[in-house]
């Protein structure tokens, strides 16, 4: 037999090999004991040398979780949109590169593990599914429109090749954002999406055309609105808050951080965008004022409504407008029937200390 012959005997014996594996992945028994396949919600195939997701798996139409971790699966088929009910699917240490749009179709898919795989792109049918959760480190993603992530709450891109990160205020929903070990030459992340994170994983110390990258404040930052005839409540209320202060990580700010020559507008429309929580001292001077009313109460009620600042109404002398104000919709600290003014020297404490109280468990969250 000539040397050619050989080589092609060879080759044959090769792709028949690599067949009779294909199929045995595709064939891999699934054995569950005392279960039905639609009594199954969670399956583990991990570490099973699979080149393959095998066909037997689509027929668990009840899986909520899928564990694929740790085989040599290089793609995901188009039945898995037969797996309607999947909540969790874990792909980590694969040999994925492609990844087909029907993945992202599955209704109720919120955790998507692609760690340690090959990718290169992610599809636009990922920007509009409801996938919370996308872990895809240590892959070879070169670009990412995060601002399409609106539904996406933690992600990990790290050890990818991402060069660019525009993080706008349309990616509020971010509560952890890993970029570590990426080869960044821009990043920009909006401010309010920073303060909304919980934790950020990004290199402090980047080569040379590394941008700056905005630490997170941990601070909580609290606004007080009040009326300046209403000075003593102010004082009452800072003496409760610096207590506080020595032991939460709070900043405080009312207009008497003010100094000579700063812009008064412009540095409390700063501290108002910035404030997590607004604590409003009401009284007939604080509704009557033009002021309060254009410079403090309608961006407070705005933050309120789009970004989630917490409103506390303390009702310090009695008022008819309270009602009309807006400010009366948010639970206030004290009954408005019973103001502080109304109230003992002994009852006003305890108010306050119970406010803090309160404050405490907004910290926590």
């Amino acid at each position: 037999m000539s040397p050619l012959n050989n080589i092609h005997l060879f080759k044959v014996a090769i792709l028949i090999v690599r067949h009779r594996k294909i199929n045995q992945n595709m064939n891999y028994p699934i054995q569950i004991t005392g279960k039905t396949k639609k009594q199954v919600t969670k399956l583990n195939l991990s570490n099973k040398n699979l080149a393959e997701i095998p066909q037997e798996v689509f027929q668990f139409t009840n899986l909520t979780k899928l564990v694929l971790s740790n085989n040599n699966i290089q793609s995901i088929p188009k039945d898995i949109l037969k797996l309607k009910n999947l909540k969790t699917i874990d792909l980590a240490n694969n040999n994925i590169k492609v990844l087909h749009s029907s993945v992202f179709k599955l209704p109720k898919l919120r955790i998507l593990n692609l760690y340690n795989n090959n990718v290169k792109s992610l599809p636009k049918q990922f920007y509009n599914s409801t996938i919370k959760s996308l872990i895809v480190g240590h892959n070879t993603l070169t670009d990412l429109d995060f601002n399409e992530m609106r539904n996406i709450e933690e992600l990990d891109v790290t050890y990818n090749k991402l060069k660019c990160i525009v993080v706008g205020k349309d990616a509020l929903n971010f509560k952890i954002l890993r970029v570590k070990g990426n080869p960044l030459e821009s990043c920009s992340i909006d401010e309010f999406v920073i303060r909304n994170l919980k934790f950020i994983d990004i290199d402090s110390i980047q080569p040379l055309k590394a941008p700056k990258v905005t630490t997170m404040d941990n601070k909580k930052h609290i606004f007080i609105s009040y009326s300046h005839e209403d000075s003593s409540w102010l004082k009452k209320l800072e003496k409760h808050l610096k207590g506080l202060s020595r032991y939460w990580d709070i900043d405080v700010w009312d207009d008497q951080r003010l100094r000579v020559g700063d812009n008064w507008k412009t540095e409390i429309t700063k501290a108002l965008n910035h404030a997590d929580i607004a604590i409003c001292l009401i009284s007939a001077s604080y509704t009557a004022s033009d002021f309060i009313a254009n410079n403090e109460l309608q961006p407070i009620l705005k933050n309120a409504s789009e970004k989630g600042t917490t409103v506390i109404p303390v009702c310090v002398s009695a008022s008819d407008a309270f009602e009309d104000c807006g400010l009366s919709d948010y639970q206030a600290a004290n009954d408005p029937k019973k103001t502080l003014s109304e109230c003992s020297e002994a009852e006003v404490e305890r108010i306050l200390a119970n406010l803090m109280g309160e404050l405490k468990s907004i910290l926590k969250q």
